[in-house]
């Protein structure tokens, strides 16, 4: 669990990046539902999800078991990843969020 004074002198580009990890969370367990009662079998915001945490997963591993979640998700309601293309040249987590991903690996260091 992370301190609160971990958070209180945090920068402020981990903390928005923790903050967009709980709403990826509370996302992913709402799309999880929808798709679920749903008649229409929307797959694509699940599939972000994982796209998501591709963006980050290089600089925060411990992402690896959230991802394994995801990915047990789809694999249970049989939805298929994106193909390798798509994560290597498409994702656009990665290209419309270049700057604020480089300004949290800068952050990193």
């Amino acid at each position: 669990m992370i301190s609160i004074i971990g958070l209180l002198t945090a920068p402020k580009e981990h903390i928005k990046f923790v903050s967009d990890y709980i709403q990826e969370i509370r996302y992913f367990k709402e799309k999880i539902e929808i798709f679920e009662h749903s008649k229409d079998k929307n797959e694509t915001p699940i599939k972000n999800t994982d796209l998501w945490i591709d963006s980050y997963i290089e600089m925060v591993p411990e992402l690896q078991e959230f991802r394994n979640h995801v990915r047990s998700e789809m694999q249970r309601l049989g939805i298929q990843m994106y193909d390798e293309y798509i994560y290597e040249n498409c994702n656009h987590y990665v290209s419309g969020y270049k700057k604020e991903l480089e300004q949290f690996r800068t952050s990193l260091q």
